[in-house]
């Protein structure tokens, strides 16, 4: 239809990426940045695909206290990665955005395609947005008196159960209830700062990997779980409810070589494959039960 369009043909590795050079001047420490585009899928494509959008600011730098949560990619600098699970459809051109608070002073910002395979994809319009802080402030305020905030009537009495008028009252707020969670990772149980950060915004939990099947199953029907049990000892002693992981993923690059090597003979419920995952199955819910 005329539209301009930049074309990556072939999409097949981990990540792939189209890149900004921005002059840090005008990208301040703090700052909130979005990343729009359009996208479409090339000829030959016949169902819509998630992936993953990752922004990493390069700049070998260590946020003090955040160190743990940088990511380290691309020839061994760091950046800060905020990502983002994306769907685009087939026949039509989707616009994806996502964003990320700049921690440091950038000189480069790379977008990054996660999880598309053998694909050629097509983009359009491609920017970066820097977003006023008092915007998002504001709306963020916006939002939360609307959604997490109600009116709370407060009567004092006396012990003749009869009003105090001109009562003073003092609330203070010892803790949230509304849930607000992260990715919990295993440095937790190693680095005093990650975990005083992790406490400081969150009161719920996952584990990042710790519970996945490769993680206490690497190399055989093993069980070991002392790396989570570890780890949610420390999220009972701060009173963080965990969410457990999921117990099977079919995702191939990560399924560990003794389980891909498994004979599939026999189906349900006969072959080896499906003996190991009712083992998992039942080792790992039972152990976790109620907890």
């Amino acid at each position: 239809d005329g539209t301009p369009y930049v074309r990556l043909t072939n999409v097949n590795a981990a990540f792939k990426a189209f890149s900004f050079t921005l002059p840090g001047s005008t990208v301040p420490v703090g700052s909130q940045q979005q990343v729009l585009f359009w996208v479409q899928l090339g000829p030959g494509a016949n169902s819509q695909f998630k992936m993953d959008l990752n922004f990493v600011v390069n700049g070998d730098y260590v946020c003090a206290g955040k160190n743990q949560l940088l990511t380290l990619q691309d020839s061994g600098r760091f950046g800060l990665s905020a990502r983002a699970v994306l769907i685009a459809k087939v026949g039509c051109w989707s616009l994806l955005s996502s964003g990320y608070q700049i921690q440091a002073v950038p000189n480069r910002v790379d977008v990054r395609l996660q999880g598309v395979t053998n694909q050629d994809i097509w983009l359009h319009a491609v920017s970066i947005i820097s977003v006023p802080k008092n915007l998002y402030l504001n709306d963020l305020a916006a939002r939360t008196a609307a959604i997490r905030k109600t009116d709370v009537s407060v009567q004092v009495v006396d012990a003749s159960n009869n009003p105090v008028p001109g009562a003073s009252v003092q609330i203070t707020q010892t803790r949230t209830s509304f849930p607000f969670g992260g990715s919990l990772e295993a440095v937790v149980l190693t680095s005093t700062p990650y975990a005083n950060y992790f406490k400081s915004l969150f009161n719920h939990a996952v584990f990042e990997n710790e519970m996945k099947w490769y993680s206490t199953d690497p190399n055989g029907p093993t069980f070991d779980y002392s790396v989570p049990d570890a780890m949610l000892d420390f999220c009972n002693r701060n009173n963080i409810p965990v969410r457990g992981h999921n117990i099977f993923w079919d995702v191939a690059e990560v399924i560990q070589p003794w389980v891909a090597g498994l004979s599939t003979a026999g189906g349900i419920p006969g072959s080896d494959l499906y003996k190991a995952m009712v083992a998992r199955l039942q080792s790992i819910v039972s152990h976790y039960k109620g907890r």
